[in-house]
């Protein structure tokens, strides 16, 4: 373009000549220096410098072409430095173009007359093809690393969901391997605890066994759940509070109410939970409902306003329990309901209740 501006002496001769001498030095220092950037800061100030130059000549085609090459260079710069350099080079040419008109409006200078003649036509349309082949140049490549973005998108999500299904399907093994490890365990305490002759040990011994069962059942609901992390609290309670009573009721039939708005809970709360819900049925069943044919244990969860959560356990039996056995399993309550940042209060009318509230992010 500088040539034929040079030989007709058009007035954008000189601006298009400084372009050519400067654009020469950025190929010369890119081919030896192979740093993009440079050459793309070089650009914004010099695409700007001739911009703003002509924009300064009045044109008979109204600067059409000076604006398209700002929507260019923005486009180049934003493609090649990013977000931050693009939006520098648009507010750039906004803040020249308002400098240009409104000095002009207020007189502080006039444009320059530009003649229109048959080489200005030409001229134009000579440039406004090449502003359209560069343009449409940067829409295809913005296009082209749009789709390649995609793609490894795509092929990294391909890659987390394989490597998510194998950690869940090793997870899930290592869950079932547990729960068998600690029935293994629960079974060698029942063998071992038949060849004990004191009652009385016989039967903490079985308390104790239960408890192990309590926590191997987590590691069961955990494998079979669909989210490892999300256990639903009122199939646990269910499962947990139905193998107590076969364990401990013997004649006593024993009918369970379990209510709960909580859909899931987190596995690090369930434990402590289940130890003590493991306690309080384990007593129910023991000494509330010991000379009776039938009963009933009631359990209501429920979250609290403060995302806490709220526990009703109660039964409508008549304690009987010894001094001597009382205190183990309520120090078990007391521990795990700390645990999870809690209290609780004890009410022995009609029945037992027991009332906790823990302010956990259950």
């Amino acid at each position: 373009m500088f040539i034929p501006n040079l030989i007709q002496w058009d007035l954008n001769a000189i601006s298009t000549g400084i372009g050519a001498l400067f654009s020469l030095v950025v190929l010369i220092i890119l081919i030896r220096s192979k740093k993009y950037h440079i050459a793309a800061v070089s650009s914004i100030f010099l695409s700007f410098g001739i911009i703003q130059t002509n924009l300064t000549i009045q044109s008979n085609f109204h600067n059409f072409l000076d604006f398209m090459w700002i929507i260019i260079m923005t486009l180049y710069v934003y493609f090649v430095l990013g977000k931050i350099w693009g939006a520098f080079t648009m507010f750039l040419n906004i803040a020249g173009l308002t400098v240009i008109f409104v000095g002009e409006s207020q007189g502080l200078w006039k444009l320059i007359p530009k003649e229109l003649t048959l080489f200005s036509k030409y001229n134009f349309i000579i440039n406004a093809s090449v502003a359209c082949l560069i343009f449409c140049y940067l829409i295809n490549q913005m296009i082209k690393q749009t789709k390649l973005a995609e793609e490894k998108l795509t092929k990294s999500n391909d890659e987390l969901s394989v490597l998510n299904e194998e950690k869940t399907l090793m997870l899930k093994e290592i869950h079932h391997r547990v729960k068998n490890n600690l029935q293994v365990i629960t079974s060698l305490l029942r063998l071992q605890s038949h060849e004990m002759k004191d009652d009385g040990a016989r039967r903490h011994f079985h308390d104790s066994i239960n408890r192990v069962s309590a926590m191997a059942m987590i590691h069961e609901k955990m494998y079979q759940s669909e989210l490892l992390n999300q256990i639903s609290l009122k199939q646990y309670l269910e499962t947990l509070v139905d193998d107590l009573i076969i364990s401990y009721s013997g004649n006593t039939e024993i009918e369970r109410q379990i209510q709960s708005d909580i859909k899931t809970i987190n596995p690090k709360h369930l434990v402590p939970l289940a130890l003590i819900f493991n306690e309080l049925v384990s007593n129910s069943i023991e000494h509330a409902f010991k000379n009776k044919t039938k009963g009933q244990i009631r359990i209501d969860a429920r979250y609290t306003n403060k995302k806490g959560l709220i526990i009703h356990y109660s039964d409508d039996g008549e304690w009987l329990m010894p001094k001597d056995e009382s205190s183990f399993g309520l120090e078990l309550i007391e521990t795990f309901t700390h645990q999870l940042d809690g209290t609780f209060e004890r009410i022995t009318e009609n029945g037992t209740t027991y009332r906790f509230l823990f302010n956990s992010n259950f």
